[in-house]
């Protein structure tokens, strides 16, 4: 969902709109979102001496969401626009 949302408003931006800074609100946001949605959880796990697993394997899942969600994505735009 928001990756769709994502690409909504990226068709939306002036040409003359900076990329970069929109991938950087897009950043800002999703952390955010995180954050309210996990944050008292994941505190409260470190609280009571909970291990967190390595950042390199949450980056190798996120790698993995990335790319099917890519796959489906080119698979949706190739069915529509053969």
């Amino acid at each position: 969902m928001g990756t769709i949302l994502i690409i909504a408003l990226s068709t939306q931006l002036p040409p003359q709109a900076s990329g970069y800074a929109f991938l950087l609100v897009t950043v800002l946001v999703a952390r955010a979102f995180a954050r309210k949605a996990q944050g008292e959880t994941l505190e409260q796990h470190k609280a009571a001496d909970g291990q967190l697993e390595s950042l390199w394997k949450a980056a190798g899942v996120a790698f993995g969401a990335l790319m099917a969600e890519l796959l489906v994505t080119t698979a949706v735009v190739m069915a529509v626009y053969p």
